[in-house]
């Protein structure tokens, strides 16, 4: 199964020139939206934890200074590989592009999810949930709820009465909708519009109520069908009237890509020139698994689906029997492009050389997308 019977061509997109605030309203109704140049290309997504991020003006702001550079597919690709792509991405929307990066359409979550509606009918859905899920009693406050949501790094609680029965659920949706967006309209619509101070209000002010729940014995399939019938991410896993669990489209996810075919999705090809037999510190098995045990091992996620070519060229200049070798690292891939290239006194000097200066333009760039991908610290810091 692969993308092509997944895709949808009609995707929602505007241009990276566009400024944030034209878009808003695209993302009311839906999640995330794309973004091209103007030839058409994928350049990333919006969403709308991007979109309102604190440090971010949404009425002076650039849509491609924000945008989150989301791992593309090709209509090749796996089924399985998008939902693994989905999980390491964070994002349930991902973009589909031709050989020129020209945006064709996108691939959702819930499709994926259908899809694999026989495996998940097999999986008991306690087996894949989330055990002892963060909760807060239902006499918190919104102040209080924030504190453990940013503290513990989640995204949802379960609210609990005293008894430890399921009471709601409070998400960080819940906290973009009702909190961050009304800050930006001109009608003041939260539910806590008419508290000086909102942080002291009950919890249940702003909980979805009424939750739905499976039990433990039910299989994970119950649970996904539910949620996409009933437009959520996520239910509570009950043994009786006791919260046991969080199940989560993103757990089902990740459960679907586990059953990936395990073929390997980092190439790795060596391109040598100049007398290197000089040289016998290095061969062609062992140049490889210097690069398996060093970048690719500490960036595999970030060099899915990579293209990791070695160029090695001597010459006749020699130290201590050790010729001068240039080495060229090539990083083709859907996430990222770029080569670095270092020299030294026989292949292991300079293979640990280009190593390093790999291994800084892979860390600047997690950094750069830490940056822009949004977590729950981003979005709690300027309401705490």
């Amino acid at each position: 199964m692969s993308v092509s019977d997944l895709i949808k061509p009609d995707v929602p997109k505007v241009s990276e020139d566009s400024w944030l605030s034209e878009i808003l309203k695209a993302l009311e109704k839906n999640r995330a939206v794309f973004v091209v140049d103007g030839l058409g290309r994928y350049k990333g997504i919006i969403t709308e934890a991007v979109a309102y991020r604190p440090s971010i003006d949404v009425r002076s702001a650039k849509v491609k200074s924000v945008l989150y550079k989301a791992p593309a597919l090709s209509s090749s690709d796996s089924a399985r590989k998008a939902a693994r792509l989905m999980v390491e991405s964070g994002v349930k929307v991902l973009p589909v592009i031709n050989e020129s990066e020209i945006l064709m359409g996108g691939v959702y979550a819930d499709d994926v999810l259908a899809l694999f509606a026989k495996d998940l009918k097999s999986v008991k859905v306690e087996d894949a949930a989330v055990k002892n899920p963060v909760t807060v009693p239902e006499t918190a406050t919104v102040g209080q709820a924030l504190s453990t949501m940013r503290r513990e790094n989640v995204q949802r609680l379960i609210v609990v009465d005293y008894r430890g029965r399921l009471r709601g659920i409070f998400t960080l949706h819940d906290v973009i909708e009702k909190l961050i967006k009304p800050k930006y309209r001109q009608k003041r619509d939260s539910p806590l519009s008419d508290y000086k101070d909102p942080l002291s209000a009950k919890i249940s002010w702003l909980m979805t109520r009424d939750v739905k729940s499976v039990q433990a014995g039910q299989s994970a399939w119950d649970a996904v069908s539910m949620m996409l019938d009933g437009g959520f991410s996520s239910v509570p896993v009950l043994s009786g009237d006791a919260v046991i669990g969080i199940f989560t489209k993103e757990d089902a996810l990740r459960r679907i890509s586990a059953a990936e075919e395990s073929e390997p999705d980092i190439f790795i090809q060596l391109s040598r020139k100049g007398p290197l037999g000089v040289d016998l510190e290095f061969d062609q098995e062992s140049v490889i698994d210097k690069i398996q045990n060093t970048i690719i091992r500490r960036h595999r996620s970030l060099l899915a689906s990579t293209t990791l070519t070695v160029y090695l060229n001597s010459e006749k200049r020699q130290r201590r029997g050790r010729p001068l070798v240039h080495v060229r690292l090539q990083i083709n891939g859907p996430q990222l492009n770029t080569s670095v290239s270092a020299e030294g006194w026989g292949v292991n000097n300079a293979l640990t050389n280009a190593i390093r200066l790999a291994e800084r333009v892979l860390e600047k760039e997690k950094e750069a997308r830490r940056a822009v991908k949004v977590n729950v610290e981003d979005i709690l810091e300027s309401i705490i």
